[in-house]
């Protein structure tokens, strides 16, 4: 009789397993509908072509497709903001460059704190930033050593522009090698890449996908790179040395794609594993290769703990700078 009850109770835990897991598949049966992705900027712009580059796929890899929504304005917090209000049922999405992460410390009237940026879902990085620092070729500097040894003799002559992101990690470079540059602030990097090529500023900074025909066109000269590409993959990269050979720590900040805050992690495990997949495709590697990028990716777990790392990084460094108390 005891060996019967206890049959019956294994039977019993069994079926609760079963109506459990039953009910946790149910539960994530995802995605059944669209994924809507917001790029808190304009059309156009690199974070914008990168997230229609990945929808025109990403339908073979999520099972559903993805609708880029632009949502732009407030230096992309008004896009940021409606996805850290949605519902967390992994539909709406987000994918962003690195200045709001310097923002949410500066910038002041903000609809959101650095914490919340850091408890976003972080499905992956999808991109590592680099930088570039370029000038006009007829300067009388062409290298990076020759930069620093006019500005050292022309104290606070020169002067750069760009927008905030490329401030941050210029000075960071500046200060290393002891040069005082001048900075003119922009609050687009495109017009600050204007009026650089207007002659109307000395030294201009951006990723090298935005300049890599410049550069290849006698347009612009580069100086120093700062970056996860690998210079022997990129001609324009060839003999322009790095800051981790020039002895400098550079601040490589990663773009992330994220759902909003408490979104389940099986949904979150789901999405990262797919655009695993996603950035192999070789129609992405190539249609990213031609703009001077390579595709990246690191899963979830690794990405939230990386997110959350690099905005430490980011008050340390803007203390240290004192842009913030």
């Amino acid at each position: 009789m005891r060996k019967k009850k206890m049959s019956i109770g294994v039977v019993m835990l069994l079926i609760c397993l079963f109506i459990f897991s039953g009910t946790l598949f149910a539960e994530v049966n995802y995605p059944n509908k669209a994924i809507t992705v917001v790029v808190p900027y304009g059309a156009g712009g690199g974070v914008d072509t990168l997230a229609r580059i990945y929808a025109g796929v990403a339908k073979d890899y999520f099972g559903q497709p993805w609708v880029v929504e632009n949502r732009p304005g407030a230096g992309a917090a008004l896009g940021i903001n409606h996805v850290l209000k949605s519902d967390p049922d992994g539909y709406t999405a987000v994918m962003f460059g690195s200045s709001p992460l310097i923002g949410a410390y500066i910038e002041k009237n903000l609809p959101y704190t650095p914490e919340d940026l850091k408890n976003l879902s972080i499905v992956t990085i999808h991109k590592m930033d680099d930088l570039i620092i370029v000038t006009h070729p007829d300067k009388p500097w062409s290298t990076w050593e020759g930069l620093v040894k006019y500005a050292k003799e022309h104290p606070g002559e020169l002067d750069i522009g760009c927008g905030l992101l490329f401030h941050l990690l210029t000075e960071n470079i500046f200060r290393q090698a002891g040069i005082d540059i001048n900075w003119v602030p922009y609050d687009s990097s495109s017009t600050a890449l204007s009026d650089f090529l207007g002659g109307h500023v000395d030294l201009n900074a951006h990723v090298l996908t935005t300049v890599n025909e410049l550069i290849k066109g006698g347009k612009a000269t580069g100086l120093l790179f700062d970056g996860p590409l690998d210079p022997k993959e990129f001609p324009t990269l060839q003999g322009i040395p790095t800051a981790s050979e020039l002895g400098y720590e550079g601040m490589l900040l990663g773009q992330p794609m994220a759902f909003p805050p408490e979104t389940p992690d099986e949904i979150v495990e789901f999405a990262s594993k797919a655009m695993g997949k996603l950035l192999k495709d070789p129609r992405v590697i190539e249609l990213i290769k031609k703009r001077g990028g390579k595709p990246y990716y690191l899963p979830s777990e690794e990405a939230q703990k990386k997110h959350e790392e690099t905005m430490d990084f980011i008050e340390k460094k803007l203390k240290e700078m004192d842009f913030i108390d």
